[in-house]
């Protein structure tokens, strides 16, 4: 999921900077124009938004740890894997430590509600007036 999201970022010619914990996986992320970190918290540093993506919400957490120092208090974190409501708090108590913008909104929505609105796309699409 990572790999898309960093191409469609790329794509979108934002700048990018990409870490992975096999760096052969970031490696092609070069190609369209990423900057491959060797280190979460040089994937970080400077960064308006930083996006993770790992398997779990301990791997997210231990990523998070490493990246403190490339953390400067000004980024805003989409977290995008699957946490527990548990996993959550702690994951949101992390990030404000490190004093990171979350959101609030939840990442699922119950089969039994609709969700109230559409979400927004990133980047904003333009107007078709």
């Amino acid at each position: 999921m990572g790999d898309a999201i960093a191409r469609n970022i790329a794509a979108a010619g934002l700048g990018l900077r990409a870490w992975n914990r096999n760096r052969a996986a970031a490696e092609p992320l070069a190609a369209v124009g990423a900057v491959v970190c060797d280190t979460p918290a040089e994937a970080c540093r400077g960064a308006d938004v930083v996006l993770t993506a790992p398997s779990n919400e301990k791997v997210v957490a231990d990523v998070m740890d490493q990246a403190h120092d490339g953390l400067g208090g000004h980024q805003v974190w989409v977290q995008t894997c699957t946490v527990s409501p548990d996993g959550r708090r702690g994951l949101a108590e992390q990030a404000a430590r490190v004093s990171l913008a979350t959101s609030k909104r939840p990442s699922a929505v119950p089969r039994n509600r609709p969700w109230p609105a559409p979400l927004p796309s990133w980047p904003p699409r333009p107007s078709r007036r």
